[in-house]
């Protein structure tokens, strides 16, 4: 779930306890809405997410499980047949929420992978690669942008920061379990 003054934007699935048997699918569609009225601006398919949605002024981001990172501008429409603004292919899922600083888009996947995008294009700027721990559903914690560096939690049992504008890994630090929280 996010929210500004002019957008409200979640995911939803179907759940429905009373069905026999019970109906249980995951978050498969990103749904935007007026914050206003409560209007249902669009929908749209992403395909399973367990990610939270990013919400920067009018832009959207949300990742996927299938490593797709998708942006979309809230006050379009995105009806039948309708394409993403963009989108990115990761090498592993996206399970959880981005990181915005200017105009650079933050997040990891789970094959260990730190990625660095432009916002508006989704291209890659840069990425960087980090000890995998392959039993993880949740390779990363949300990342935490500050001034000129970026800092994460992994799986891995470390805390990574890393420089906005080269992707140089300024420290590791380890920990001795899994840091699955937004490091602030």
């Amino acid at each position: 779930f996010a929210a500004n003054e002019k957008f409200t934007v979640h995911t939803h699935g179907t759940q429905d306890i009373h069905e026999s048997p019970a109906i249980g699918q995951g978050f498969n569609r990103l749904i935007c809405s007026d914050t206003k009225t409560g209007w249902k601006r669009w929908e749209y398919n992403v395909g399973f997410t367990f990610a939270t949605p990013l919400l920067d002024d009018n832009h959207i981001f949300i990742g996927t499980q299938t490593g797709y990172m998708y942006a979309f501008d809230a006050d379009k429409f995105y009806g039948h047949n309708k394409k993403a603004k963009w989108q990115f292919r990761a090498n592993g899922g996206i399970n959880r929420k981005a990181e915005i600083s200017g105009d650079k888009l933050f997040f990891g996947a789970n094959d260990g992978t730190f990625y660095c995008l432009n916002k508006n294009t989704g291209e890659m700027l840069w990425k960087a690669q980090t000890e995998l721990e392959d039993k993880a559903f949740r390779h990363f914690s949300t990342p935490y942008a500050i001034e000129n560096m970026v800092v994460v939690g992994s799986a891995s049992k470390n805390v990574y920061g890393f420089d906005v504008n080269s992707g140089e890994e300024l420290f590791a630090i380890e920990t001795d379990d899994w840091v699955r929280a937004r490091p602030v």
